[in-house]
Formats: C-alpha cells, structure tokens, sequence
C-alpha cells in the first residue's frame, strides 16, 4: 500500500496534485473474522484509510 500511496504525496502547501486525473480505486477486505467482529473492532480503521485514499484519488468502492 505504501508504494501506491506514497509517490502522491505533496509535501509543500503550495503545490498542487501531481495529477488532473482523478484514478478510480477499489477497497477489498479479507480476513478471518465475522463481519460484526470487522464492524466492532476494525470500522475507524477501515474508515480512515478510505478516507485518505479518497483525498489521493476517488473514494473507493468497498
């Protein structure tokens, strides 16, 4: 994830996205766990990479 994510950071406020184009991204989840285990412990988590995600190129479908 760290090879997707990092070449899109911007370190200095006054640059703008390294890109116009807007990259549709997808979220898939696999674990070993029940989904009300996954809701209970792993939602923010989740969440907040999601959300970064989104800032960095499109909300992802999940």
């Amino acid at each position: 994830m760290e090879r997707f994510l990092f070449p899109k950071l911007v370190y200095r406020v006054t640059e703008g996205p390294l890109s116009d184009k807007r990259m549709p991204t997808a979220m898939i989840y696999t674990m070993n766990v029940t989904e009300e285990f996954c809701q209970e412990n792993y939602d923010f988590t989740l969440d907040s990479l999601e959300t970064v995600i989104g800032n960095m190129f499109t909300k992802p479908y999940s």
